[in-house]
């Protein structure tokens, strides 16, 4: 799919676009080459203000992900991340909440909960009031809840999958709630080989 994309639309933002989702796919996986091929494609690409939120938060969040599989600081991301984002608000006064979402994944992911929060202090301090907040604020809640998990276990962090009722942004695709299982997963290492590799599969990822 990706592929397909990059022949349609062949530009800077698709190559960082698409590019930054195979850094993220392969951080998934411990694939510690593909992520160096996936971050040397983006290496040649100036990624600029005029970026769309979305893409410019794939491209934070990949070097984030890259950051973490090299042991590196991310001041230098996140002073970037923020600069682009308050540029942003200036600009147009008005940003979706993917820019928000999409970083904050990769911080908290990356064991950057501080961080990670800020962001989604400022998501939703930006969605209250809007049609749409009641969803986006769900969205939201699934990452404080996993800040929440990991700030109240010394040891070993028991995560729940959320459930779809409490949560209609999750129960919308059986799809998204995959998505999520797998991130939970993730986040607190219970990796069953044989469920992971589907649902990777499965997601895309």
């Amino acid at each position: 799919g990706l592929r397909l994309y990059l022949r349609a639309k062949n530009n800077n933002e698709a190559i960082v676009f698409a590019n930054s989702l195979q850094v993220f796919r392969h951080w998934l996986t411990y694939e510690t080459e593909q992520v160096e091929a996936a971050m040397s494609a983006i290496r040649t690409i100036t990624a600029t203000n005029s970026f769309p939120p979305h893409i410019f938060a794939r491209y934070i969040a990949a070097r984030l992900y890259y950051a973490h599989i090299k042991g590196e600081a991310i001041d230098k991301i996140t002073a970037e991340a923020s600069k682009y984002y308050m540029a942003s608000i200036s600009r147009s006064g008005i940003l979706s909440s993917d820019f928000e979402l999409i970083v904050t994944e990769a911080l908290i992911l990356t064991n950057h909960y501080t961080e990670g929060r800020e962001y989604i202090k400022k998501g939703r301090s930006r969605l209250s009031g809007t049609k749409k907040s009641a969803e986006n604020e769900n969205l939201f809640s699934f990452w404080e809840k996993m800040i929440n998990s990991k700030r109240n276990t010394a040891l070993k962090v028991i995560l729940a999958p959320p459930k779809p009722n409490l949560n209609p942004v999750l129960s919308i695709s059986p799809l998204t709630k995959r998505y999520y299982t797998l991130l939970n997963w993730v986040a607190t290492f219970k990796t069953k080989s044989s469920n992971f590799s589907a649902l990777i599969r499965e997601t895309g990822f």
